[in-house]
């Protein structure tokens, strides 16, 4: 997807793909001012490789999908309880490569559950009262980037019967 101009609301979803697949491109700047996708499916997959803003909802996987924030991308956020990359279900994947940026408080960088997994290479930031990184029940979370976290924030934060790796 390039260009275009999309008007959307801090929980609302821009687009719901069933085995589908959507690539935001680097080059031509995005005008959607919050990009929630849900993508769903074992042939499922989100590939950002572009500075985009999300709300509430975020970038959503289940049922097997593939969410990928490249190198080249960057995800934004400025409301309150943002989420960034979100990841549900078994076979489920989350990559990190890039920058999440969430200012606002009370907001989760990556967050996994259900033997959903998430790897960060890249850098996560978040506001006040927020997780860089959250591992519901059953989510596996392996980490090697950087993180910063602001007031009362947590880095990682991990339900029972999770998994999380954090490696120099």
């Amino acid at each position: 997807m390039a260009g275009g101009t999309v008007t959307n609301t801090a929980s609302g979803v821009f687009a719901y793909l069933d085995n589908g697949n959507l690539h935001f491109t680097s080059g031509s700047p995005l005008n959607i001012n919050f990009a929630n996708v849900i993508v769903s499916g074992i042939s499922g997959n989100l590939l950002n490789d572009t500075s985009i803003t999300v709300g509430t909802s975020g970038l959503q996987g289940d049922s097997g999908a593939t969410i990928t924030n490249s190198n080249l991308g960057t995800i934004n956020g400025n409301v309150v309880n943002a989420k960034a990359m979100v990841g549900t279900g078994a076979g489920t994947t989350l990559t990190n490569a890039g920058t999440i940026n969430l200012t606002g408080d009370t907001s989760i960088g990556m967050y996994t559950e259900d033997f959903a997994v998430g790897t960060s290479t890249g850098h996560v930031s978040v506001g006040d009262k927020s997780a860089a990184y959250y591992v519901g029940t059953d989510g596996i979370m392996n980490i090697s980037g950087t993180a910063s976290v602001g007031e009362d924030s947590t880095l990682l934060f991990g339900a029972p019967a999770s998994a999380a790796t954090a490696r120099p």
